[in-house]
This record gives C-alpha cells, structure tokens and sequence, in this order.
C-alpha cells in the first residue's frame, strides 16, 4: 500500500496504522523530505502530470508531524541523495 503526500495528518495516517495492524500487515512509513528550496526548483521544472502543485504553493503546504505511534514505522529519506544511497537505506 502506499499513501501518497495527501496523509500528510495524523488522523488520515492512523486509520491505515490500525488496519495494518489489525490483519498483522507489515508496515513501513517512508517520508521523504528535502529543502525547501530544491522542493521549489523540483516544482518549478515539472511538467506533463496531473499534479496541481507549484511552486507558489509550497509555502502554504504543512505537514503534520509524526505522533509516537507513527514512529516506529517511519524511515526518513534525503532525497537530495543519490539513487544508489537512497536504495540502499530501504534495503533495496
């Protein structure tokens, strides 16, 4: 299952929590972050999606942070990274 930057509040995350955890479902949060300004250069080079993000919105998005039970679950990555690093801190 992956959640897309639309669970970006606890109450929308915790719902899919309790479901993994219900049926015993293995369950890995991996947030991905980088600066504010390479997020801005990133959306200002986008085009040919549906997305309707941009640039002058960024400094209105807010992300919740996450709670304590949320925590376990979380894997953070640099984005800003190589795809080689990036692969291999998930293991892949």
């Amino acid at each position: 299952m992956i959640l897309d930057a639309k669970y970006d509040r606890q109450s929308l995350r915790e719902p899919v929590i309790a479901i993994a955890q219900k049926h015993q479902l293995p369950l890995q949060i991996i947030h991905c972050n980088a600066p504010l300004d390479v997020l801005s250069q990133r959306l200002q080079y986008r085009t040919g999606d549906i997305a309707d993000a941009t640039a002058d919105l960024l400094p209105q998005q807010f992300f919740e942070p996450f709670g304590s039970t949320e925590l376990p679950y979380v894997k953070t990555l640099d984005t800003t990274q190589s795809v080689a690093t990036l692969m291999q801190t998930l293991g892949v």
